[in-house]
């Protein structure tokens, strides 16, 4: 695991074939700048912002990184970002890409409480609260510990 910029690369593994352009193309009006480089920036400063939140989570130096495991998620975001964008109706018709935003706001929820490990950028290490699992077959209270309560 390591801390990587979101690329449009990255994002074209996300979308299918075509839709990424279909996307850009529908998004974009004559003397409009490219607003999917726009969008990568804010879904990139709303995860690193969600890691930092934690006080558990050290932060990447690099601004235009985040932690890769949560790539998947800031990718769900940017999906849904980049398809609300031109406006009217959204070709989501099963609800897959809003159901993936959904889990994607869950999961950086998640983070921001530091019940989701993230990696330190320096060290390597995860961060976050680990789950410990606890078996003890001998009772620590009984009856007669707690008579008189």
């Amino acid at each position: 695991m390591s801390w990587l910029a979101i690329t449009e690369e990255l994002l074209k593994k996300h979308f299918s074939s075509t839709e990424l352009e279909t996307y850009r193309a529908a998004a974009v009006a004559d003397g409009e700048t490219d607003p999917i480089a726009q969008v990568i920036s804010n879904i990139t400063n709303r995860v690193r912002a969600s890691v930092a939140s934690c006080p558990q989570n050290v932060v990447d130096s690099d601004s235009t990184t985040i932690p890769d495991e949560l790539l998947g998620a800031a990718c769900d975001l940017i999906a849904w970002e980049i398809m609300k964008r031109p406006g009217g109706v959204m070709m989501d018709p099963e609800g897959a890409r809003e159901l993936a935003y959904k889990e994607a706001l869950k999961l950086l929820t998640r983070v921001e409480d530091c019940r989701f490990r993230i990696e330190n950028p320096v060290t390597g290490d995860a961060s976050g609260v680990a789950v410990q699992e606890v078996n003890s077959e001998t009772r620590t209270a009984t009856r007669s510990s707690m008579d008189g309560l």
